[in-house]
């Protein structure tokens, strides 16, 4: 177990695991899981991979630092979410928010799209997803644990995200290759030719006219 102040990270043994969507049975790869306790007695399975780089960059920070990045993110985020304006500027600042948010984000993508797989037939299982408003690469991880992908990229405004989640991802052996690319919802255009879209907690943060207008630009 690797503690730190407000948090405790377990890793657990190596499991293969079985998913049968339509009937067609689908083996994931074989994967370490670790688990994250939120203080608050619930526990939420990570991939291995993103306990390690989490706890490998929280390392390179005081742990008054850490809470004081995380202070600072958590006032701008209340007095400004949903106004679309920058939140996340600095690399400590990033850390912070994936130390305390990221593996909630994970395991809400990963219901999510878990409940999706099982709807939709196995020929349209994606093999390309885009995670626009990527954050950290945490929507990347779920998809990455439930879909036999061949390719991902993320999109996030925030470079300190960017050169977080990139660090992030080096430490698993697929996802080191995602490509990312500084992307604002409200003013770039995406070029779509992917099989999938994935745009979670994102659209919460854009102006109330973005919305409504942004996802269906998607």
């Amino acid at each position: 177990n690797m503690r730190r102040e407000g948090f405790e990270l377990e890793v657990s043994k190596p499991q293969v695991i079985i998913k049968e969507i339509d009937g067609v049975k689908y083996q994931r790869s074989l994967k370490n899981t670790g688990r994250i306790n939120n203080n608050f007695g619930d526990y939420m399975e990570i991939p291995s991979t993103l306990k390690i780089g989490l706890e490998k960059e929280l390392s390179r920070y005081k742990v008054s630092e850490l809470r004081n990045a995380l202070n600072g993110f958590t006032e701008k985020y209340l007095s400004e979410k949903g106004d679309g304006e920058r939140i996340v500027t600095r690399e400590v600042e990033a850390l912070s928010y994936a130390a305390v948010r990221m593996t909630a984000t994970y395991a809400a993508v990963y219901s999510a799209l878990e409940n999706s797989l099982n709807r939709i037939k196995d020929e349209y299982i994606p093999r390309k997803i885009f995670d626009v408003g990527a954050g950290c690469g945490a929507a990347s991880y779920a998809a990455s644990a439930l879909i036999n992908l061949n390719e991902i990229r993320c999109f996030e405004r925030e470079s300190a995200m960017i050169n977080l989640g990139k660090k992030l991802m080096n430490e698993d052996e697929f996802l080191k290759y995602t490509f990312w690319k500084k992307f604002d919802l409200t003013k770039d255009h995406l070029q779509n030719d992917c099989d999938m879209i994935i745009a979670s907690y994102v659209i919460n943060e854009l102006a109330p006219d973005d919305r409504i207008d942004i996802p269906m630009e998607l």
